[in-house]
């Protein structure tokens, strides 16, 4: 809005949530804290508000450019998070996205035959 005001060319930075918090010097969520984040895959431009306040990032931002969803959600599984907890990660803000809608979907079968396993 302030580029807009200003007569300026609006301009989004070209990195993730996650480099903003390392600019920060936040520590991150996931890492120190164990929490699920969509910072490596988010787009920046919130200035990392979510992990600044302790909490994962959710994806406000839409993907960024390349991402990588099944590296991080084959990392937060392994890191021990549910398939059930992760789904509402990437079926929220932006569930239209395309990288999250098909992540998403795929945490949903995924879950959907483990409980299968399960009875």
């Amino acid at each position: 809005i302030s580029d807009k005001l200003h007569h300026r060319k609006f301009s989004v930075p070209d990195h993730s949530v996650c480099r903003d918090c390392k600019l920060q010097n936040i520590v991150c969520v996931s890492v120190a804290r164990g929490i699920p984040c969509l910072g490596p895959l988010t787009q920046a431009g919130c200035g990392a508000i979510c992990p600044r306040f302790h909490r994962g990032c959710y994806g406000c931002f839409g993907p960024c450019h390349q991402t990588n969803t099944d590296g991080l959600t084959d990392w937060l599984i392994k890191d021990g998070h549910s398939s059930a907890e992760l789904i509402p990660l990437f079926l929220n803000v932006n569930a239209e996205a395309p990288e999250f809608a098909r992540t998403g979907a795929q945490l949903m079968r995924q879950d959907s035959a483990e409980g299968e396993s399960h009875e």
